[in-house]
């Protein structure tokens, strides 16, 4: 790069890694909040749920498989 273009981002380059580093910290901080909620569900009623629905459902041609739930 030529030194022009350099001096013209200098004023800008702490500012954009602050900012970098405050959107990433960000993102980090979402999927770190994600990953815990999910942790702390329990998903033990899905496979009992599954098989319930399954025993009762019937294949058909229109519906090619398709449970409605709540019914």
């Amino acid at each position: 790069m030529s030194p022009g273009l350099l001096r013209a981002r200098e004023p800008y380059r702490l500012k954009n890694a602050i900012l970098g580093l405050t959107l990433g910290a960000f993102a980090v901080g979402v999927w770190a909040y994600s990953i815990s909620a999910v942790k702390q569900d329990v998903f033990d009623d899905v496979d009992a749920e599954a098989e319930a629905l399954g025993s009762t459902a019937t294949s058909t041609s229109s519906g090619a498989g398709f449970v409605p739930v709540g019914t």
